[in-house]
């Protein structure tokens, strides 16, 4: 196994926290999580990746897991994008790779917007365009959980497990919501999260499509779509039509289905698999 080296970085929108697989002098991919979601989402594909000669840098977005919780007003995800370009340039990355899952492929396509000249290659985990209804319900009741107040650490995993959207459910699942968890005064416990921060950046989604990117990804780009949906037969995240639209204007594209739900992709073998050999050939091919 793999072990991330796991620091801070100050950037100017505050300190970010970072785990790193692999040797520093190795290519870059930096990899950003979903809406309510954290950087130890990456661990296994982190693993994958480190031992195929890749160096991951994995981020906490602001206003999770244990990077700064900063103010209303400065999330969404252009914001999130200038994040990830600085934390590159605080690490010395001139360029890199983007690996975003759900929220996180946003950000990703946004990073390409700001910076395409340091961007050689982007992975799109089941996020492209519009979610359908009943797939955006139910990620908005995964997050119900940064709300809750537990007795302990075994009582709030127990309570995210029991949703039944992170499945299969395994070790990697629980490091991650273990890690999100803090001790509150009083007692007991509680996701670190914030919720203006999830808020905001779901009040930036209702005005500010992904669509109008996708023309701009003039890059090699591999969306993974997981089969199974969050909830009845409609329930993806990304859908069959946005999927069409995006290989039409985007030819060039990759697309792999997944045996998985929106959750489950990230963690799964046949993504890790895809996206280690996506990433591991020769760029100039």
């Amino acid at each position: 196994m793999t072990k991330a080296d796991a620091f801070y970085l100050k950037i100017p929108s505050g300190k970010i926290r970072v785990h790193r697989y692999g040797e520093e002098s190795d290519r870059a991919v930096v990899c950003v999580h979903g809406i309510s979601s954290n950087a130890r989402i990456f661990g296994p594909l982190g693993e994958v990746l480190a031992q195929a000669g890749r160096q991951v840098v994995a981020i906490d977005l602001r206003g999770r897991g244990l990077s700064d919780k900063t103010g209303v007003g400065t999330y969404g995800w252009k914001r999130h994008a200038q994040d990830v370009l600085e934390v590159a340039d605080a690490l010395g990355i001139t360029e890199f790779d983007v690996i975003g899952h759900s929220m996180g492929a946003f950000v990703g396509m946004n990073a390409v917007a700001l910076a395409r000249h340091r961007i050689g290659r982007l992975v799109l985990v089941d996020g492209l365009g519009l979610p359908s209804s009943s797939a955006a319900m139910a990620i908005a009741r995964n997050a119900t959980r940064l709300t809750w107040v537990y007795r302990n650490a075994d009582d709030y995993v127990k309570a995210v497990k029991s949703l039944g959207l992170a499945t299969p459910w395994s070790e990697h699942w629980e490091r991650h919501h273990r890690y999100e968890v803090e001790q509150i005064s009083g007692g007991g416990v509680r996701a670190r999260t914030k919720a203006h921060a999830i808020y905001e950046d779901a009040a930036y989604a209702a005005v500010h499509s992904p669509r109008v990117l996708w023309r701009s990804l003039d890059l090699p780009v591999l969306i993974l779509r997981a089969s199974r949906p969050l909830v009845g037969a409609d329930g993806h995240v990304v859908t069959s039509k946005d999927l069409t639209a995006f290989l039409k204007a985007n030819p060039s594209a990759v697309a792999q289905h997944v045996d998985a739900n929106h959750f489950g992709i990230i963690m799964h073998e046949d993504s890790n698999s895809a996206i280690k050999g996506f990433l591991c050939q020769d760029l100039s091919a």
